[in-house]
């Protein structure tokens, strides 16, 4: 279009986003939960959990279909409209910082505001505060008149031929694998890892007592706002250093914190852990898109024709393999040590040792395995 190639899938999809967001949390009042005291609805059958999982599933798809529309153009934006290392490490600086600070902002306001308005409230607001940030994100963009001149049409299949065969772009998707990993291993660990492996009890703190909930959230929040500092560093570093090289390096400065996870029994020196994380976390959140802008450049050399989407496709469907990977080895490691499962009866069973090692190697020893692999 006279707009570009991306523009219009960010300005067409970012209000129906907002509202598939919504509808995340706005199931027909035949099906929802509802809560009598302190208990789920006595009137919850197989057919409502049925019917509940249904809903949540075509949901799920809808909003993943849009969101994957409007970031596939918004990161093909990115590649665009940079060409130098120093714009790049610039603006992958001011974007991830912003969006560190937008995920600060939902995970402190969110109780708040279910709170307050309500689950559906809650949806509401973040929907629009999403489709708001992407719209006035566009102020200003504008994409190369001369992308658009030959428009690139390829199927799933042609896409991942292309993609597959390029190798930079092979070890890229290996890498960002592992730095998938890296993100969502601890996330998922650290409610067990603050239950067995260091045993969180609440404290008094100038006269407030901070409940185990609040120092589970310190444990992640405070290493997130150490993240912002760190990405103005990566954005001076990466153009000395070139992005291959930033990126070994916040591979390997991920390290350290994961050993002193894999250690500790105390609170104290948990956090430390946690705080040391965040170099290697800014530098993973800000390098894979330089490089793969730079695999994107060195294809529309040989090609003659900028492919961003066929790229950023693979890559966005690949890494969701992290996911799964991780799935699979918590059921492992949980299995083999001997994890014993909360239930109504024994809410907080004591765990054997060999289980305690397991969440121990969960959080701290597979993050380390996986940096270096990456």
């Amino acid at each position: 279009t006279r707009w570009g190639r991306r523009i219009p899938f960010i300005l067409m999809g970012s209000i129906p986003l907002g509202l598939s967001f919504l509808i995340l949390w706005t199931p027909p009042n035949f099906i929802r939960l509802k809560q009598v005291g302190a208990d789920v609805d006595a009137g919850f059958s197989t057919t409502k959990a049925l019917l509940l999982s249904a809903y949540l599933f075509f949901a799920l798809f809808i909003f993943d279909a849009i969101y994957t529309l409007v970031i596939m153009a918004y990161n093909s934006l990115y590649t665009e409209m940079t060409s130098t290392a120093r714009e790049r490490a610039k603006l992958g600086a001011w974007r991830e910082g912003l969006g560190v600070v937008a995920l600060i902002l939902a995970i402190s306001l969110m109780p708040e505001l279910i709170h307050q308005f309500g689950w559906v409230g809650m949806g509401a607001i973040f929907g629009t505060a999403a489709a708001g940030g992407y719209l006035i994100s566009l102020l200003g963009c504008k994409e190369d008149p001369k992308h658009s001149e030959d428009p690139v049409e390829h199927g799933i299949f042609e896409s991942m031929k292309i993609a597959l065969a390029n190798s930079p772009f092979r070890f890229h998707l290996g890498a960002n694998i592992c730095k998938e990993m890296i993100f969502t291993i601890p996330v998922a660990m650290l409610p067990y890892f603050c239950k067995y492996a260091i045993r969180i009890e609440p404290v008094h703190l100038w006269g407030a007592k901070l409940d185990a909930d609040v120092l589970e959230g310190l444990l992640l929040g405070i290493p997130f706002l150490l993240v912002i500092p760190s990405l103005l560093a990566w954005s001076f570093i990466t153009p000395r250093l070139g992005a291959r090289a930033s990126w070994i390096a916040s591979f390997l400065s991920f390290i350290p914190g994961t050993v002193i996870m894999t250690q500790t029994t105390s609170y104290p020196l948990a956090l430390v852990g946690t705080c040391s994380l965040a170099p290697g976390l800014a530098g993973l959140m800000m390098l894979p898109h330089m490089l793969i802008s730079e695999i994107i450049d060195r294809d529309a050399l040989a090609v003659g024709k900028r492919r961003e989407g066929v790229f950023y496709g693979i890559n966005g469907a690949a890494v969701k393999l992290a996911v799964t990977i991780h799935s699979i080895l918590f059921g492992i490691i949980f299995t083999v040590t001997g994890y014993i499962t909360p239930t109504t009866a024994v809410p907080d069973p004591i765990q054997p040792e060999a289980a305690i090692s397991g969440i121990r190697f969960l959080m701290g020893g597979v993050p380390a395995i996986v940096s270096l692999v990456g």
